[in-house]
C-alpha cells in the first residue's frame, strides 16, 4: 500500500480552479478556503512563515499568476505551504488579522 502526500499549493490551485469551473481566467485562480470532503478549514503558509487566511493567500497567489515582469515576480510573497486547523485556538492571519478558527476548538489541558 502506496503512501498519498498531501498536494501542493500549486496541485491545490490547479484543482479548485478546475473543480470550479473557472479555468483560463487567471484573476479567478484561487485556494479554497476547506477542505473537501470535510470542510476543515485551511490555513496557508508563506515563504517566510507567516500564517495567512486564505482571502490574503489567494490575494497573492492572483498577483502572482497576473505578473508578467520576472523582477517583479520576485519581489511577491509566495504562498509555499498549507495545513488543516484541526484543533487548537484561534489562527490570526498575518496580513489581515483575520481569525481562522479550529475545526474541534482548542486543545483541552486536561
Amino acid at each position: 500500500m502506496a503512501l498519498h502526500s498531501r498536494p501542493t499549493v500549486e496541485q491545490l490551485v490547479e484543482r479548485y480552479t478546475v473543480e470550479s469551473g473557472i479555468v483560463g481566467r487567471k484573476p479567478a485562480v484561487g485556494l479554497p478556503p476547506y477542505a473537501w470532503p470535510g470542510g476543515y478549514p485551511i490555513v496557508y503558509i508563506d515563504e517566510y512563515n507567516n500564517e495567512l487566511c486564505p482571502d490574503c493567500a489567494n490575494d497573492f497567489v492572483r498577483e502572482l499568476a497576473n505578473e508578467t515582469d520576472p523582477d517583479e515576480r520576485d519581489m511577491i510573497t509566495k504562498v509555499t505551504m498549507w495545513y488543516l486547523h484541526l484543533e487548537g485556538d484561534t489562527v490570526f492571519c498575518s496580513e489581515c488579522n483575520a481569525e481562522t478558527e479550529s475545526a474541534y476548538g482548542p486543545i483541552d489541558a486536561d
